[in-house]
């Protein structure tokens, strides 16, 4: 005779209404910590791109200083006008670079009294430059020796390398603090969707068979997301729980963080990726654990890296108005 309480006990219905109650609190706290997380990603996601924005708009103006300057001490030198060819434009994108950034960093009180300065040194440099080029032109060769020996030029440029050097930092700083930030959104949506998937799914559901007294080694029960309960589950000689597809999570972090470096550091980064679901069973829970505790060693071992990420074309900053742009699968084509 079978001991196990019958399915329509008082306990049974009591355990199942309240596994239902706590199940849907857990997916309302999900949906809510994702809008929430969602909001602050798009936050950071624009913050991100202002400050790169600004740091790239700096390092252009000042490569363009420095160019007219090259050029500028050519044509002093030597006399030639071909010192000249690259000199009209550099001044022309130096000039619409500086208005550039002052437009950008406009809302930013802590830097007005440094940009200001900035924008007072690039006029006294481009107005030095073209003095002496024009002293050049009118044969005053003295006279513009005269003015070059005075080195206000170099000091008004070392000043300017002060000040683009300041703004270059600061926009790493604010780079750096967003990708950080962006990461540990990341890890507080995974950790808050683990702890509703355990309360909600398939272990929820083994624990009330289990303690109906219904439990068999030969039944099927599968999951997602490789929580820790479930991989403790698949461990386990007899189980029914028998496989969990995982995203790997550390995994794709860990490369979302590489491809965030690489960015800042001017190299090619995918232009999209596909997590790739990884079927958890006893035969492969071993090497799954080992990634997850090391996910720095797949990101270096391609073959390794494969069974979770598919990587697509190549992106960098040079490039990054040709990026990709396709719905997913999920959506109407």
């Amino acid at each position: 005779m079978d001991g196990a309480m019958p399915l329509t006990s008082p306990t049974i219905v009591r355990s199942t209404i309240a596994l239902i109650v706590v199940g849907f609190l857990a997916l309302l706290g999900i949906v809510g910590m994702t809008i929430w997380l969602g909001e602050r990603a798009q936050f950071y996601f624009d913050y991100t791109i202002a400050a790169r924005d600004v740091r790239a708009s700096a390092v252009e103006l000042r490569n363009a200083l420095q160019t007219a300057e090259a050029s500028q001490r050519g044509y002093l030198v030597t006399g030639n006008q071909i010192y000249l060819a690259p000199y009209g434009t550099a001044k022309a994108q130096a000039q619409r670079l500086l208005e550039t950034v002052k437009r950008q960093l406009a809302t930013r009180e802590d830097t007005q009294a440094a940009l200001q300065r900035l924008a007072s040194i690039t006029v006294e440099k481009i107005n030095e430059m073209d003095e002496t080029i024009a002293l050049k032109r009118d044969r005053r060769d003295a006279d513009a020796l005269a003015v070059f020996r005075t080195n206000r030029g170099k000091a008004l440029m070392d000043e300017a390398n002060v000040f683009f050097s300041g703004i270059i930092r600061a926009a790493d700083n604010r780079l750096t603090s967003s990708v950080a930030e962006q990461q540990s959104n990341a890890a507080k949506l995974r950790w808050v969707s683990i702890l509703g998937g355990i309360l909600i799914v398939v272990l929820g559901a083994l624990a009330a068979v289990r303690a109906a007294g219904k439990a068999r080694p030969d039944q099927f029960f599968g999951g997602i997301d490789g929580e820790p309960e479930a991989v403790a589950e698949l461990k386990k000689g007899g189980s029914p729980y028998k496989i969990s597809i995982s995203l790997a999570s550390p995994v794709f972090g860990y490369a979302m963080g590489q491809h965030a470096a690489d960015w800042l550091e001017g190299k090619s980064i995918p232009q999209a990726m596909d997590v790739l679901p990884r079927a958890l069973t006893v035969a492969t829970i071993a090497q799954y654990e080992r990634d997850l505790a090391n996910p720095g060693a797949v990101y270096a071992d391609p073959a390794r890296l494969a069974v979770y990420l598919k990587m697509y074309g190549n992106i960098c900053y040079d490039t990054r108005d040709r990026y990709v742009n396709f719905p997913w699968s999920s959506e109407p084509k």
